[in-house]
């Protein structure tokens, strides 16, 4: 059983850690030959990330040349890498080295762990998916259900936002093989990623379910990280359903755990959605606008926080009256279309930076059209729009400038337009 084995191990850490140690002070390779890869995964699903580092350190200190024991080497060597270290041509050589040896599982953990560099850190899907596929190749051969299921679950996240459908299919293989195989770890985790590709699709009618789902199983396998990610996705549903009180609620539960793990990622998210709860429930701008540059640069390039940021910028710059952000925030969607498979529904959820833009350059049938148009979709409740008195003020004062008549004309208006009909103002 996954958690019974892994909750007594982790009540025994401490004596694996001073095993750990003495084995290695020891020399004895062989032991530290079995025991690498279920350590590994021992220390990476209880979140020991700190002695993790610290305990291969010693390792690959004692074993440091690969010519004499390139199996232990490199094998060491990825996992828990230093931030120092170059890793592409780290995972390269740990590839190299156990293709020339014909180590078949020990490639497939190289070839893993380069696809993943590649497909995640680069976001180059070509070579990322090849690599990931030769080790998704060699896990099959070899029937290791476990390694099967997590490198579907990178395929699907190599294909990012670029290809969403991709990404969807490879995450439902990956839940289809966990489930099989009672990999619960792995099977909470591929729903959250499902959660992801669902939300940008905008098919919201099963989000909260799979979320529930898989925070249910994080909390069966105290599995921390994955209960503050559930957290945040549902944290991230709340807001659009204008339950603010209720993302609160939820961002401050994942930002205690944020505290206490190590994980960069859902660190920056927590803070990408504080700032959105304050903006719309405190409309505490400064603040907002403190957490986001903390988090991650307005013009940061392309990765898995950057539409999310975007958004929650375009709504922050519009309370300070920064009209120069909220522009960009606005035009951001329309540009990002060209290279990311957001697919109409995913570009809706940024319909209210939209009305706000086009309201502050005086476009006021435009935003109340763009207005009509969000509340066709249904993606964004009415209650979103109450809870943020900014929108309720500027629709009031739209309807003021138009006169009621053409206010209603163009919200009526706006329920038939696509979301490309408004791209000529950006």
């Amino acid at each position: 059983d996954q958690i019974a084995a892994l909750d007594e191990l982790d009540a025994d850490f401490e004596n694996l850690r001073m095993a750990w140690l003495s084995a290695v002070e020891a020399g004895q390779a062989d032991l530290i030959e079995d025991a690498l890869e279920p350590f590994f995964w021992m220390l990476t699903y209880r979140n020991h990330h700190a002695a993790g580092q610290e305990l291969f350190s010693q390792a690959c200190k004692k074993w440091a040349d690969p010519s004499e024991h390139p199996e232990l080497v490199y094998r060491l060597q990825i996992r828990f890498p230093h931030e120092s270290m170059d890793l592409e041509k780290l995972y390269q050589e740990a590839v190299d080295s156990a293709r020339e040896r014909d180590a078949k599982r020990e490639l497939a953990i190289a070839l893993n762990c380069l696809g993943r560099y590649y497909g995640h850190n680069l976001l180059d899907i070509e070579r990322g998916t090849m690599f990931l596929e030769e080790s998704l190749e060699i896990f099959e051969q070899l029937g290791d259900e476990f390694y099967i299921g997590h490198v579907l679950d990178d395929i699907s996240f190599t294909y990012g936002y670029i290809d969403l459908a991709a990404r969807t299919k490879y995450a439902q293989k990956s839940l289809a093989v966990r489930e099989r195989s009672g990999d619960l770890f792995g099977t909470a985790g591929v729903l959250g990623n499902l959660v992801v590709s669902q939300f940008w699709k905008g098919e919201i009618d099963q989000i909260e379910a799979y979320t529930n789902r898989a925070l249910e199983i994080a909390k069966q396998t105290n599995d921390v990280r994955n209960i503050a990610w559930q957290y945040i996705y549902l944290a991230e549903l709340c807001q659009f359903e204008g339950r603010l009180e209720d993302a609160m609620g939820f961002i401050l539960e994942a930002e205690k755990i944020s505290e206490d793990i190590f994980d960069t990622d859902l660190s920056i998210q927590v803070k990408i959605n504080k700032a959105m709860c304050l903006t719309l429930l405190e409309e505490d701008y400064q603040q907002s606008k403190r957490l986001l540059e903390d988090a991650i640069p307005m013009d940061t390039g392309l990765n898995m926080h950057k539409a999310n940021a975007t958004m929650v910028y375009g709504l922050v710059a519009a309370g300070l009256g920064d009209l120069e952000t909220l522009h960009a925030a606005a035009r951001f969607p329309f540009e990002a279309f060209k290279y990311i498979d957001f697919g109409t529904q995913g570009l809706n959820w940024f319909s209210p930076i939209l009305m706000l833009d086009l309201f502050h350059r005086g476009k006021f049938s435009p935003a109340a059209e763009c207005f009509g148009f969000t509340l066709e979709q249904g993606m964004i409740a009415d209650r979103f729009f109450e809870k943020w008195l900014v929108l309720d003020r500027m629709m009031s004062s739209i309807k003021d400038t138009l006169g009621e008549q053409n206010y209603l004309a163009a919200i009526e208006r706006g329920r038939s337009m696509s979301i490309f009909d408004f791209q000529p103002y950006f």
